[in-house]
């Protein structure tokens, strides 16, 4: 993510190969999960400025609305999971 917000890149890790670290159990912080997907490869993502343009002014109308909702906007949204 950038400054704004925007994403710009993304990639998958298995949390399981963190052998050293027992993060799901941690009363601590677990920064060695935030240095694992720091360091882990990334896939650049690319959005045209005036998509982005759209869904952030229609994000932004939509938290004006409603301030303590959470969007459920997306298209195909039954075929997520």
């Amino acid at each position: 993510m950038d400054h704004t917000g925007r994403i710009n890149g993304y990639g998958l890790l298995d949390l399981r190969t963190l052998r050293r670290v027992d993060w799901r159990l941690s009363e601590r912080n677990a920064w060695a999960v935030e240095e694992a997907l720091i360091r882990m490869s990334h896939n650049r993502l690319h959005m045209p400025d005036d998509a982005y343009a759209y869904w952030h002014a229609r994000y932004e109308r939509y938290k004006r609305r409603y301030p303590d909702r959470r969007p459920a906007y997306y298209p195909n949204k039954g075929a997520w999971l």
